[in-house]
């Protein structure tokens, strides 16, 4: 897994690198270096020796940033399914076993409801608080009758 530091230095290096759509060529006439990589504007390498290792630096210019954008979403899509996991598993201490098992097998309530099942969590551990006021005698929430 790659970390944060090592993310942004390879942003880093693709948004420093020459812009513009690369492509590879064959050079008429030589067998020294039979191969160069640039763009509409620049000659970037003219040494290169194999028409592989030129198509794959000419495609690094589209790949990487490509791979980056779908690291990035990856990435987010994993910690917001990591964080539904974990408040599934808090709603099984509140008693809400039947709603954990809704979101395990209901795909659209695991990804399209998951607002939902916080606003509950956060609706009985907000209820759970009052009560445990109430008991020690601090509850501001109902005037005495």
């Amino acid at each position: 897994m790659l970390t944060q530091e090592e993310i942004k230095a390879i942003k880093a290096r693709e948004k420093g690198a020459t812009p513009g759509l690369w492509r590879h060529e064959k050079m008429p006439d030589t067998y020294v270096n039979p191969y160069r990589i640039g763009n509409d504007e620049y000659v970037l390498i003219e040494v290169v020796l194999s028409e592989s290792d030129a198509e794959f630096i000419a495609h690094a210019r589209e790949d990487i940033p490509a791979l980056m954008d779908a690291l990035e979403a990856e990435t987010a899509r994993a910690d917001a399914a990591e964080k539904q996991r974990d408040i599934a598993k808090l709603a099984v201490g509140f008693g809400g076993v039947e709603k954990y098992n809704e979101a395990v097998t209901d795909r659209d309530i695991w990804y399209g409801e998951a607002k939902k099942y916080e606003r509950w969590y956060n609706d009985m551990n907000a209820e759970r608080l009052r009560q445990t006021a109430r008991f020690a005698g601090k509850d501001t929430t109902h005037e005495a009758q």
